[in-house]
C-alpha cells in the first residue's frame, strides 16, 4: 500500500516539510508498522501545462495552452470535450500527452479530462497549490492486518502525530454538518430521504447508510484529487467516482455512487444472493452468484457484489444526473470468501477483510460532502442521511499501572501513559487504588472493532511508544516446580514401541478433515466442530477421528508399497451438548496388498502394547453398535479394561476398503489419554514355585461366536492352579458354517507340593466341564 506524506500531513496541524522523513521512517518501524520503502518524488513544474480543445481546429487535433498563448498540434483521442482541460507534457518544440507514470504512478495511462473554473487556472494558476514535492511510503500490507483504522491517510497521520508529538486536527474540520436518521433493520421512505433501505442479513451488513442527491452537476477529474490518486496507484476518473476513491483512501471507508435512475427502484435492500443469480460488474465481468455472496439489490435485482465492486448497469455516466450513494460496514468473513470465489480482489474488499470501524461509515458521507461543498459543485441532497444499524460501542478497559510495569517489564511514569495513550484517541481517567494507580481506558470504534480488546493490549500500546529498544534484554526468571513427567515418557515408550517392535510408520496429518476424501469414502462425520473462517471451504471440519487419515495415507502408498504399517497419536474434536470435547487418540492400521491381515496377529501385535503399559487385563469384546463405516460387522472388538471402554480395534469392513484401495487391513482407534496416564500396579517381588509346572493341550471346536478371550476365561477358572493360558493353534474351513477350531496350552502348578497325574487329570476334567458349557466340543 502506498501513502503521500503531504497527504498525510493534511490531518496535522504541522508542515511535512520541515520533518525528517528518514528519521519518521525510522522511528514508525519500531513503533508502528513496517515501511518497506520511501521515496522523494519531485515534479517539474515547467514542463507541464493544460491546454483546452480549439473549437475552430478541433478536427485537426489542435489544443490551445493559455500558459504557453501556443496551440499545440496533438494526437486525437476520444474523449476531448471543449469544456474540459487536458494535461501535456512539454518535449522541446513540442508536446505530447501526460500520463499516469510521469506523476509517479506504477501504473501507465493518459490522464483524464479535468474541470476548471476560469482563464487564470488554465493559465499557469493550477500550479500555485499543487504538491509539486512530496514523499511516497510504501507499507507491508500483512504488517496492517491487525490495523484496519490504517488502510487510510488520517489512521496513519494519528500515529504520525503520536509519535512526533505534533497536533492532530480534529475529524469536525473535514466533514460536512448533515442530519442522520438512525433506523435498525429498516428506513421506510419518506419526504425527507426519497429511497427506502433494508437489511435483512444484519450479520454480513453491521451498518448500511445511504444518501439520496436528486440534482448532481456532472464534472471530469478535479486535478488536485486526481493527482493524489495517482501518486497511490488509484486511477482517476471522473469527480464523483474520484471522490469516493478519494474518501476511501482518506479515511479508510470504501463507499459507492449508484445513478439513481438506473436504479428501476426507489428501494436498497441488502441480502444474500440466490443461487444461480446473474450481475454484471463495473470491469465488465460476468458473475454467476451463489448463496453465500452478500449483494445490494434494487429490491429485486443485485446492482452490487457488496463490498468489492458495482454492478456495471447502475453505474455513473457523464449523464448522470442523480445519484444514490452508499457506505457500509460488512463483516469480513463474507467479503473475504466472495473474493476469493469470483477471483476478484479490490481496494475495497482488501479493507473490508479486515474488520472496519463500523461507525465511520456515516463519517465517510460527511467528508464526501464536505469536499463537494469545497469544491462548489452544484448539488442537491436529501435532508437527512438514512443509517441502518447499530453503533459500535466505545469499550472501557480497566488497567492497573502495577500491571503495565510488570507485562512491559520497566519502570513507566504515570503521565507517560496517559498522554501517550490519548494521543492515539484514547480517553484515559486515572483513579487510586490502593497504593497503585487504575487506569479506565476508554477504546475507540476505530481501535476496539478488532484489535483492543484487553488490558495487555493496552500494554501492548505502552510499549511500542515507550520503545522496545529501551527495554532492556533481560530473561524473566521461572522457578520450576517438581512435576511428573509421566505422560512424556509413556507417550516416547508407546511411540518406540509403536515403531521398533511392531514396525509401524509414524504420521502427522492435518488436524482438518478434507471433505473431498469424506465423500469419497461416502461418509461425513456428525457433532463436528468446524471453523468459523477457514482457510478453504475444503477443510472447515476439525479431525473426529484419527483413522479417516491414515486410511488416505494407505491410499496415497498402497501402489508403492504391498505392506503398510501407519499409526499416529493426536487431537481429535467432537460436539457434546455446547461444549467441544478435545480427546487425545492413537489410532494404528496394519494392511496388507495380497495378503489376508490374521486378525488374531494383529490382536497379538497390540495385546504386546498392553503388556508393555501394564495394562494385561483388557478384554476384547465383540461390538455391538458400529457408527463407523469402516470396522467389519463380525470382525471388530471393543476394548475394555475393568469395565471402562478404551477404544475399537478390529478388521476393516471388505467393501469399505474397496474404496480405499485393493487389500486387506487390521486397524484400531484406542484412548490414548487414558494409555498415557495409566499407572499399573506396584509389581511386588514373588518367590518362585520349587516345584515343577506341568503343560497340557487341549485343542476343541468351538461356536463362531465364541471369542478366545471367552476360552481363555473358561480355562482360568476352571482351577485356582492355572497360571498360563495361551493360544497355540486355531483353523477355519469354509465348510465349516458354524464352527472353528481352537487349541490352548495351560499351564499349572501347586505352590506346596508337585502335582501328581491324578491331580493333573483332575484339573483337564475341570476345564473340560467348563468348556463344554459354552459349547466347545473337545478333540
Amino acid at each position: 500500500m502506498k501513502l503521500s506524506i503531504s497527504w498525510i500531513f493534511d490531518h496535522i496541524d504541522a508542515s511535512w516539510k520541515k520533518v525528517n522523513i528518514e528519521k519518521l521512517v525510522q522511528k514508525f518501524n519500531l513503533t508502528t508498522a513496517e515501511i518497506e520503502n520511501f521515496k522523494k518524488i519531485s515534479i517539474d513544474s515547467k514542463i507541464f501545462s493544460l491546454v483546452v480543445l480549439d473549437q475552430a481546429k478541433g478536427a485537426e487535433g489542435e489544443m490551445f495552452c493559455p500558459e504557453h498563448n501556443k496551440f499545440f498540434h496533438m494526437p486525437r483521442r476520444l474523449d476531448l470535450d471543449h469544456r474540459y482541460a487536458y494535461m501535456i507534457k512539454l518535449v522541446g518544440n513540442g508536446a505530447e500527452w501526460a500520463t499516469a507514470a510521469d506523476f509517479y504512478c506504477d501504473k501507465d495511462f493518459l490522464l483524464p479530462a479535468f474541470y476548471y473554473q476560469g482563464t487564470n487556472f488554465l493559465e499557469g494558476g493550477w500550479k500555485k497549490d499543487f504538491e509539486f514535492e512530496d514523499y511516497i511510503l510504501e507499507v507491508d500490507n500483512k504488517s496492517l492486518t491487525n490495523r484496519p483504522d490504517m488502510w487510510g491517510h488520517r489512521g496513519f497521520a494519528r500515529e504520525v502525530a503520536a509519535i512526533l508529538d505534533l497536533p492532530l486536527k480534529p475529524m469536525k474540520e473535514f466533514i460536512a454538518k448533515k442530519d442522520i436518521a438512525e433506523h435498525v433493520t429498516k428506513a421506510a421512505k419518506n419526504s425527507k430521504n426519497q429511497f427506502g433501505i433494508k437489511i435483512e442479513d444484519y450479520v454480513a451488513c453491521k451498518r448500511f447508510a445511504g444518501l439520496y442527491i436528486d440534482h448532481m452537476e456532472y464534472r471530469p477529474s478535479i486535478l488536485w484529487v486526481a493527482a493524489r490518486l495517482l501518486k497511490v496507484d488509484s486511477k482517476p476518473i471522473d469527480a464523483m467516482v474520484d471522490l469516493t476513491n478519494y474518501v476511501m483512501q482518506d479515511l479508510s471507508q470504501p463507499m459507492h455512487a449508484f445513478d439513481a435512475a438506473k436504479l428501476g427502484a426507489d428501494e436498497i435492500l441488502v441480502r444474500k444472493a440466490k443461487k444461480g443469480e446473474k450481475l454484471t460488474i463495473l470491469d465488465g465481468q460476468k458473475l454467476e452468484l451463489n448463496e453465500d455472496d452478500l449483494v445490494i439489490t434494487n429490491g429485486k435485482d443485485p446492482i452490487a457484489l457488496a463490498g468489492i465492486m458495482g454492478g456495471l448497469h447502475s453505474g455513473l455516466s457523464t449523464k448522470t444526473k442523480s445519484i444514490f450513494l452508499e457506505s457500509a460496514c460488512f463483516d469480513a468473513g463474507v467479503i473475504r470468501r466472495a473474493s476469493a470465489h469470483h477471483k476478484i480482489r479490490t481496494e475495497a474488499s482488501a479493507r473490508f477483510e479486515k474488520t472496519l470501524d463500523p461507525n465511520q461509515n456515516v463519517l465517510a458521507i460527511l467528508r464526501l460532502l464536505q469536499i463537494l461543498k469545497d469544491e462548489e459543485f452544484d448539488f442537491k441532497t436529501a435532508t437527512e442521511i438514512s443509517s441502518l444499524g447499530e453503533n459500535l460501542r466505545e469499550l472501557k478497559v480497566k488497567v492497573d499501572h502495577s500491571f503495565l510495569e510488570n507485562k512491559i517489564g520497566v519502570e513507566l511514569k504515570p503521565v507517560f501513559v496517559k498522554t501517550i495513550l490519548e494521543k492515539i484517541g484514547f480517553d484515559v481517567v486515572e483513579s487510586k487504588k490502593d497504593k497503585d494507580i487504575a487506569y479506565t481506558v476508554t477504546v475507540p470504534s476505530f481501535r476496539c472493532a478488532k484489535d483492543i480488546t484487553i488490558k495487555e493490549d493496552i500494554a501492548e500500546e505502552v510499549a511500542r511508544f515507550f520503545g522496545y529498544d529501551n527495554i532492556s534484554a533481560e530473561l524473566p526468571k521461572k522457578q520450576d516446580l517438581p512435576s511428573s513427567l509421566q505422560d512424556v515418557f509413556a507417550t516416547r515408550k508407546i511411540k518406540d514401541h509403536m515403531a521398533f517392535a511392531l514396525g509401524m510408520f509414524e504420521q502427522n496429518n492435518y488436524i482438518l478433515l478434507d471433505t473431498d476424501f469424506l465423500n469419497q469414502i461416502d461418509w461425513m462425520p456428525k457433532k463436528t466442530v468446524t471453523l468459523m473462517h477457514p482457510a478453504s471451504e475444503k477443510q472447515t471440519i476439525l479431525t473426529t477421528d484419527l483413522l479417516i487419515y491414515l486410511f488416505k495415507n494407505i491410499e496415497t502408498n498402497y501402489h508403492n508399497a504391498d505392506r503398510l504399517r501407519f499409526f499416529e497419536i493426536a487431537k481429535v474434536w467432537s460436539e457434546k451438548g455446547k461444549k467441544v470435547l478435545e480427546e487425545n487418540r492413537l489410532a494404528g492400521i496394519m494392511f496388507d496388498k495380497k495378503t489376508v491381515v490374521d486378525f488374531y496377529e494383529a490382536k497379538a501385535e497390540l495385546c504386546s502394547l498392553f503388556e508393555l503399559l501394564g495394562l494385561e487385563k483388557v478384554k476384547w469384546i465383540k461390538a455391538d453398535k458400529l457408527n463407523k463405516p469402516w470396522f467389519h460387522e463380525f470382525q471388530t472388538a471393543e476394548l475394555f479394561y475393568d469395565k471402562k471402554s478404551i477404544g475399537f480395534a478390529g478388521k476393516v469392513a471388505p467393501e469399505f476398503m474397496l474404496k480405499i484401495g485393493e487389500g486387506d487391513a487390521f486397524i484400531f482407534e484406542l484412548d490414548a489419554e487414558f494409555l498415557i496416564n495409566f499407572v499399573p500396579e506396584l509389581k511386588k517381588y514373588k518367590i518362585e514355585s520349587k516345584y515343577q509346572d506341568s503343560d497340557l493341550d487341549i485343542s476343541m471346536f468351538v461356536p463362531l461366536n465364541v471369542t478366545v478371550d471367552d476360552v481363555i476365561e473358561e480355562i482360568f477358572s476352571a482351577d485356582k492352579r492355572i497360571f498360563d493360558v495361551k493360544l497355540v493353534d486355531r483353523f477355519e474351513k469354509p465348510d465349516w458354517l458354524d464352527k472353528k477350531s481352537l487349541t490352548f496350552r495351560f499351564a499349572m502348578r501347586d505352590s506346596k507340593k508337585t502335582m501328581e497325574r491324578s491331580e493333573i487329570e483332575d484339573v483337564n476334567k475341570s476345564v473340560v466341564k467348563k468348556l463344554e458349557k459354552i459349547g466347545a466340543q473337545i478333540r
